[in-house]
């Protein structure tokens, strides 16, 4: 497994204190695409999907990077 960049967990603590995650997340240089039904968020090399929306996508994200720091 790959570490987890040093930026990653500052920018879901921003990410869930912000108002707004979803354009955080894409301030912050995050990529969402649409494939076959399924939303996916992808920012420092980690990725997360969602079938619900973009929110809920970003709100995937932050758990990835939780689940992998937690695993570090």
């Amino acid at each position: 497994m790959t570490a987890l960049h040093p930026s990653a967990l500052r920018t879901a603590a921003d990410l869930e204190a912000s108002a707004d995650p979803l354009k955080t997340f894409v301030i912050a240089g995050g990529r969402l695409s649409f494939s076959s039904g399924t939303i996916n968020a992808r920012l420092f090399g980690l990725a997360a999907s969602c079938t619900v929306g973009e929110a809920e996508a970003v709100r995937a994200w932050i758990r990835a990077v939780r689940r992998r720091a937690g695993a570090a």
